[in-house]
C-alpha cells in the first residue's frame, strides 16, 4: 500500500444527501406551490438542483438551513451580521 493508499483509505466516503422533489416541496415546507416559485424568482428560497433535463428537486440540508434562518429572524437572533427587526418579531 502507498502513502496515497494509505490516506485515502481513512477517509469515509461521501454520504448521499436527500433531495425533494417539487410535488414534494409544500408539504415539507409548508408553503404553496406558487408561494415557492415566487419565492425562487426573488432569491428567497434555495435553488433548486437538476437531476434530469426534466426533473428537479432541493437538497434537504438547504431547506433545513432555509428554514433555521426563518426561525432565527422570527426569534430575533443575529443572522448574517444583522438581528431580526422587533417589527418583525411579534414574540418578543
Amino acid at each position: 500500500m502507498t502513502t496515497t493508499d494509505t490516506a485515502t483509505a481513512n477517509v469515509p466516503a461521501p454520504r448521499l444527501q436527500r433531495v425533494i422533489r417539487l410535488r414534494d416541496l409544500p408539504d415539507f415546507v409548508g408553503l404553496r406551490r406558487t408561494a415557492i416559485e415566487g419565492m425562487i424568482a426573488e432569491g428567497k428560497f434555495p435553488k433548486p438542483i437538476r437531476l434530469s433535463e426534466r426533473s428537479m428537486a432541493w437538497v434537504e440540508s438547504d431547506l433545513i438551513a432555509w428554514q433555521q434562518e426563518r426561525i432565527a429572524e422570527r426569534d430575533g437572533v443575529v443572522t448574517n451580521g444583522r438581528e431580526a427587526a422587533d417589527d418583525k418579531n411579534p414574540r418578543r
